[in-house]
Order: structure tokens, then sequence, then C-alpha cells
């Protein structure tokens, strides 16, 4: 049986079969990867600016206190 899978008939057809799912297969997996490595770098940019946020709202409310105190 392997040997009529392999004949010269269709082993070239196969040959190019086998080679074009593993093309196929690479272009998907890097598509992959790609769009993986930018959404690990969006979360982590979007926690850098959520920290961010977090920490100039901590500012705003210290300085309204201020002012607040001041004013009395």
């Amino acid at each position: 049986m392997v040997k009529t899978f392999f004949s010269k008939e269709t082993g070239a057809i196969t040959l190019f079969v086998l080679l074009a799912m593993l093309f196929f297969l690479i272009i998907v997996l890097s598509v992959f990867m790609n769009s993986s490595n930018k959404i690990i770098s969006q979360t982590s940019e979007m926690d850098k600016i959520k920290e961010e946020y977090e920490q100039s709202i901590n500012n705003i409310d210290q300085i309204y206190n201020e002012t607040l105190s001041e004013n009395l």
C-alpha cells in the first residue's frame, strides 16, 4: 500500500500537496504568533497607562485636598 501511494504517477502530486500544506501551516503559525505578540504588547502598554492614570487620579485628589485646606 505504501508503495502504491508513493508511486511515480501520484508521488509528485502527493509531495506537492504535503509541501503546500506545510507552507500554509507555517504561514498560519507565523500570523498567529505575530498577532499574539501584538496582543501581549498592547496588554502591557494598557497596564502601564492604567497605572499612570491611577497615579494621576490620586495626585489630583491630593492637590484638591491641599488647595481646600489652604483656602480654609
